[in-house]
């Protein structure tokens, strides 16, 4: 039964990493079921004296919590709660080995965070996964990476194929993170073979594009010399120029006009 239920979940075993996922995962799970409250000790065990029915409850609840907590834990991790006793000692153990409020540990994650490299063949949601999993593990330190780092440090950690799109994404003057994250799935999905991705990411480049155009006119950026407002006024002045000598519409200045003053 408990492990059926725990099956059923669908979290992913705790592993070193992703504790802070798991935990939050993990306490809905409980308080779904109705036994987060002995998980966290907030429900004592009854006293002796009470009634054996009332007992045999609690008991009962609390080894299918174990179970459930047990059965939610990777084999490489299982060492650290493989002699508690009861879900609340489980829980507690856990919280202290993977959320230490040490300078070493906060040393030690963000040391991972900033060093984040992606590999070729990993997946951008798989590399953006792993990156949330160490900022969730410094917030529950009490050591929150801000938004601004996290784009900074998302940005350069992707391999050299995405040059192009970080240069577009950086052009635009403000990170935000979640822009940047769809932005960077979106172009995962339009590099797919047999795969249309509307993403604004050929819209967004042509704006940088243009935006880094230069006119040899007025020396302005976002336009060339054929699109300078300037060059088309004195176009239109120069097509409206009429010769003194000769009466005509010219571009030619009067004073290279071949025929004589007229009076």
């Amino acid at each position: 039964m408990a492990q059926s239920e725990s099956l059923s979940v669908g979290i992913e075993k705790l592993k070193d990493g992703n504790f802070a996922t798991w935990k939050f995962q993990m306490k809905h799970c409980l308080i779904s079921k109705g036994y987060f409250s002995i998980v966290d000790g907030s429900e004592e065990k009854p006293e002796d004296s009470a009634a054996e029915n009332a007992k045999q409850a609690f008991k009962k609840r609390s080894e299918q919590a174990f179970s459930i907590l047990v059965l939610a834990v990777s084999s490489e991790m299982i060492y650290l709660i493989s002699e508690c006793e009861t879900p609340n000692e489980a829980w507690a153990k856990l919280e202290k080995h993977f959320e230490r409020d040490t300078l070493s540990n906060k040393i030690f994650l963000k040391k991972k965070f900033f060093r984040s490299e992606m590999n070729e063949d990993e997946s951008i949601s798989t590399h953006i996964k792993k990156m949330k999993e160490i900022t969730d593990s410094l917030a529950a330190i009490k050591a929150p990476i801000s938004e601004e780092d996290q784009a900074i440090t998302l940005l350069g950690s992707l391999p050299s194929k995405y040059d192009s799109l970080v240069t577009v994404l950086e052009a635009k003057g403000e990170l935000k993170l979640d822009e940047i994250k769809q932005a960077l799935i979106n172009e995962e999905q339009k590099r797919k073979p047999g795969i249309t991705c509307t993403s604004n990411y050929n819209s967004d480049r042509a704006l940088y594009v243009k935006a880094e155009r230069v006119c040899f006119v007025c020396g302005g950026r976002g336009h060339y010399k054929a699109e300078c407002p300037n060059n088309k006024k004195r176009e239109v002045a120069s097509a409206a120029h009429i010769c003194s000598n000769c009466t005509s519409t010219t571009d030619i200045d009067d004073a290279d006009c071949e025929e004589e003053p007229g009076f």
